[in-house]
């Protein structure tokens, strides 16, 4: 028996007489020719098989992309809203610290790091010498009179 695209056939005959016909049987199968037409029609259909698998391998590889991206996504969102949870989270502990111990954080922009001074004031100022000055007044100003630059300090919120 033998089996393919361009030849399908089998061989059968009456019990006890497949060898005798086997002969003659292979004679007929030998001598047929393939239909150009049929076979032509079957390539293309094999042809566009073929395609239309590796498209579906494609698509299913654009598919996997689309939900990596997507999931990508929704992992930064989440991290990001974790953070900024995370961030207040801070923001509230550190205000209550100061509040607790009556301090408030200043940025420092000689040293360009944050400073804690006494809490309760409006205004604060540093110089070059790292000496701070706090005021409640809005119309005070060191730098009147004074020999030093005074710089004034803005609160962290």
């Amino acid at each position: 028996m033998y089996w393919s695209p361009e030849q399908l056939y089998s061989i059968r005959a009456e019990r006890g007489q497949l060898d005798q016909k086997t002969k003659l049987m292979l004679a007929i199968v030998s001598s047929t020719r393939i239909n150009l037409q049929w076979y032509n029609a079957y390539l293309q259909v094999w042809e566009m098989w073929k395609a239309n698998v590796m498209q579906s391998i494609q698509n299913a590889g654009h598919l996997s992309r689309y939900i990596a991206e997507i999931n990508n996504q929704i992992t930064a969102t989440n991290r990001q809203a974790w953070e900024q949870q995370q961030a207040s989270y801070d923001r509230i502990s550190r205000r209550f610290s100061e509040y607790t111990r009556g301090v408030d954080t200043y940025h420092n922009p000689v040293t360009n790091q944050p400073i804690q001074l006494p809490g309760g004031y409006g205004r604060a100022w540093t110089n070059s010498l790292g000496e701070y000055i706090v005021s409640d007044s809005s119309s005070y100003n060191p730098n009147i009179g004074a020999s030093t630059n005074w710089q004034s300090l803005q609160r962290v919120p």
